[in-house]
């Protein structure tokens, strides 16, 4: 998981990260399944608390 600052007062939107491990396979398959992760998110990284 990533932390990032911001100014004091200041919101940034929610995010989130992947890290797939080597023994999920090559770099080709891991690459699938991060863009696959991020695509399942994309719809409901709005409900994650900021």
């Amino acid at each position: 998981m990533q932390r990032t600052r911001t100014r004091l007062g200041e919101r940034s939107p929610t995010r989130a990260g992947f890290v797939v491990s080597k023994a999920v396979g090559g770099a080709v398959v891991r690459n699938q399944v991060k863009r696959r992760l991020r695509h399942l998110v994309r719809d409901r990284i709005s409900a994650l608390p900021r």
